[in-house]
């Protein structure tokens, strides 16, 4: 049975096309892929070429066997998401409790400034200075990572972050992800 397409607001899978196998070759060729999946490394280029002919091969998926998909941007078809992110997260403490967490992208070759998906501070905790100490911290930690900058986004309306974030000098990038003003702090 062939592989219809599987499209979302913001994603598209569709099966795979022999022009993408320079994606294929990159993905299975990353250590951080290769340590969870039966293959050794380096994954070469001939490896790539025949797994990506075979999987366009395909006519759907058998029992038994896998399927291979690519995803890609809904707004651009030929743009295949195949950037690696690893979580970087850690609980946020105060008076010996924990009072919060912070959860980013790892600074990484594919992400080289970080993504503040989730910080939160509980809210008999606000407005102590905890929340400014932790993004001290974390923005620091970046830096020293060779960041060039930090990336967030927020929802508005009552009990948003916005004031704590543009007080900090994160500039709204004009973009919306998600619903969610996207904000940029570039370090000097």
């Amino acid at each position: 049975m062939p592989f219809a397409p599987i499209r979302t607001e913001r994603l598209t899978l569709r099966p795979p096309r022999l022009d993408d196998v320079d994606a294929f070759h990159r993905r299975r060729d990353g250590p951080e892929v290769a340590r969870y999946q039966n293959w050794e490394l380096p994954y070469t280029r001939e490896r790539g070429d025949a797994s990506t002919a075979r999987a366009v091969a395909m006519d759907g998926p058998t029992d038994g066997e896998g399927r291979s998909i690519t995803v890609v941007d809904a707004e651009v078809p030929d743009h295949i998401v195949d950037d690696l992110v690893e979580p970087w997260y850690r609980a946020i403490g105060a008076d010996g409790e924990i009072v919060g967490f912070v959860m980013a992208t790892e600074v990484s070759d594919a992400h080289p400034n970080p993504y503040l998906w989730r910080f939160l501070v509980d809210r008999m905790h606000q407005r102590r200075g905890i929340g400014s100490a932790a993004l001290d911290q974390f923005e620091h930690r970046c830096r020293d990572q060779g960041a060039a900058a930090v990336e967030v986004s927020w929802a508005e309306g009552p009990g948003s972050p916005a004031p704590l974030y543009l007080a900090r000098g994160y500039e709204p990038s004009g973009r919306i992800d998600n619903g969610e003003t996207h904000a940029v702090k570039a370090f000097a």
